[in-house]
C-alpha cells in the first residue's frame, strides 16, 4: 500500500525536518511536543473515515509500534488520536496491521474490537488488496 512521487517524498523530508528540529531543540522541549506533531500529522493525513474505520496515510520514517529506540509510535498516540478525531470519550483506535517504519502509505485503524476482526479476517483471508510499489 505504499505511494511512490516526488510530492510524498517531499512531505515526508518536510515532517522528517520538523521532528529533528523539535528533537534537537533540547530537553524543554519534550515528548508531549511530539506526540502532539505527531497527532496534528496524522490528522492531515486521514483518507477515510467512518463508522468502523479510519485510513490514514503513514509518514515515512514513523514507528506503527513501539520499541526500546522508539520515542513515539502510532500505536502509543491512537487514544489522543481518537480523542483528536471523535471526541472524549471515544473508543481508542486498534491497528488492524502494520508497515515499516520506513514505509508510507495507507495504514487501517479501526474504531471497534469488531471492525479490527472483520479488517484482520479479510486481510488473512485475501480479501482485502494490497498493492506495494
Amino acid at each position: 500500500m505504499a505511494e511512490a512521487g516526488g510530492c510524498v517524498a517531499r512531505g515526508a523530508r518536510a515532517l522528517a525536518e520538523r521532528i529533528r528540529a523539535e528533537r534537537s531543540q533540547g530537553p524543554q522541549r519534550g515528548q508531549s511536543d511530539f506526540t502532539r506533531l505527531l497527532l496534528r500529522e496524522l490528522r492531515n493525513r486521514v483518507l477515510h473515515r467512518d463508522g468502523d474505520i479510519v485510513l490514514i496515510n503513514k509518514p515515512h520514517g514513523v514507528s506503527v509500534h513501539g520499541g526500546p529506540s522508539v520515542r513515539c509510535s502510532v500505536a502509543s498516540v491512537l487514544p489522543a488520536f481518537s480523542q483528536m478525531l471523535f471526541g472524549r470519550g471515544a473508543e481508542p483506535l486498534r491497528l488492524c496491521h502494520r508497515l515499516d517504519k520506513d514505509t508510507t502509505g495507507a495504514l487501517i485503524l479501526a474504531r471497534s474490537a469488531e471492525a479490527a476482526e472483520r479488517v484482520q479476517e479479510l486481510l488473512r483471508e485475501r480479501k482485502a488488496h494490497k498493492v506495494y510499489w
